[in-house]
């Protein structure tokens, strides 16, 4: 068999049908593919996951300087997280102005649902009951447009938020949290979801 370019059929013939079915090109691809996953991987942790801090220390006291660190953040911009002046429906923003979804320099102009999806969103442990709720308003929501359409709009946020929780949380602490919404938080995140919210 030859194994270099095609010479006989399309070059996507001769991949899915002869190399891809060659025990020792599979061999020898295995360490590349490997390694691209793996840094496909670390690049989506870094740049695509909305970070989880603890606010506080191990004496119970909110600490600033924990979330700058955990979170990579400026002191300053720690200390307003800590004091709930970034806070979104569902975390709080680092840098409003330089969102991974919105032109640099102009004020982020998207779905809070992407917050799950950008780099500046820094949730704490006070966020997870209103992630835990906007999780379970996700999987009640009816929907108007067809199964197929709902599920291609929908998925992608839901299983952000899935992920979310799965990392931080465990599924028996999830109704604790469903619990601890204040019921304006709950009016929040319905006024969110009706994209009551958006810019």
């Amino acid at each position: 068999m030859h194994r270099g370019r095609a010479r006989n059929n399309t070059q996507a013939t001769h991949e899915r049908d002869y190399q891809l079915k060659d025990e020792d090109v599979r061999a020898a691809s295995r360490g590349a593919v490997e390694l691209g996953l793996a840094r496909a991987l670390a690049s989506a942790r870094q740049t695509v996951a909305m970070r989880l801090v603890e606010e506080v220390d191990a004496d119970g006291e909110v600490s600033v300087e924990l979330v700058a660190k955990e979170a990579g953040i400026d002191v300053e911009v720690a200390r307003r997280i800590v004091a709930g002046r970034l806070r979104t429906p569902v975390a709080s923003c680092a840098d409003f102005l330089n969102s991974d979804h919105s032109t640099a320099g102009m004020p982020c102009a998207v779905s809070f649902l992407l917050c799950f999806a950008c780099r500046n969103a820094v949730a704490t442990g006070r966020d997870l009951p209103r992630i835990a709720y906007l999780h379970q308003a996700l999987e009640s929501l009816p929907s108007a447009a067809t199964p197929a359409v709902a599920a291609a709009d929908g998925a992608t946020h839901h299983a952000r938020i899935g992920d979310f929780l799965t990392t931080y949380t465990t599924t028996d602490a999830r109704p604790q949290l469903v619990a601890a919404v204040a019921d304006s938080e709950r009016e929040l995140i319905h006024a969110m979801l009706e994209r009551r919210l958006d810019p």
